[in-house]
């Protein structure tokens, strides 16, 4: 069986338990949750399948549903995600050396410059022709502009070939710009 039929299943068969299992104190089912998604990778990773996407598919489902606690569950999550994004960046940060960081300074400041003048420009071409009604959607939030737009112009693969030819300095200038 897939990952993607694992996922579905375990997604359901988890807000069943969920709903079903009545645990004396509202603090179990942010375990009962953690085991549910150790379980679905497990399952799926041992039987072939893509744990993550198992996993990933089961929040889907588990977002998508009623099921008691959801509130606190959710918050509970939320809460840990930020907690190992920042576990990540640590660990990430400690394998960038400060010495190494010198090297890279003018090859993050050169991006950055490159990006920052190409980011008003193509904020001008994205805007409406003169009398053209704008799209709600846009009004609100303009694709393509803010700090993600940026990155994602200045973290083009061909320009760190050209600015940074070793590996290690790739990581360092981009985790420094970061």
């Amino acid at each position: 069986m897939s990952a993607r039929r694992w996922g579905y299943g375990i997604g359901q068969g988890s807000v069943l338990i969920i709903n079903r299992l009545r645990l004396e104190y509202e603090g179990l089912y942010p375990v009962l949750t953690l085991t549910l998604a150790l379980l679905t990778y497990g399952t799926t990773a041992s039987l072939g399948g893509n744990g993550f996407l198992a996993v990933y598919l089961a929040g889907l489902i588990l977002g998508n549903s009623s099921f008691i606690h959801k509130k606190s569950l959710a918050r509970f999550h939320d809460g840990l995600a930020w907690l190992m994004q920042i576990v990540m960046f640590l660990t990430l940060g400690l394998l960038v050396f400060p010495s190494r960081l010198i090297a890279v300074i003018p090859a993050g400041l050169r991006g950055r410059s490159v990006s920052d003048a190409r980011r008003p420009t193509a904020e001008r071409a994205d805007r409406p022709v003169s009398g053209a009604a704008e799209p709600a959607r846009k009004k609100h939030g303009r694709r393509g502009s803010g700090c993600a737009a940026r990155r994602r112009s200045s973290w083009r693969p061909s320009r760190w070939s050209k600015v940074c030819p070793k590996r290690i300095q790739s990581f360092t200038w981009c985790f420094s710009s970061c």
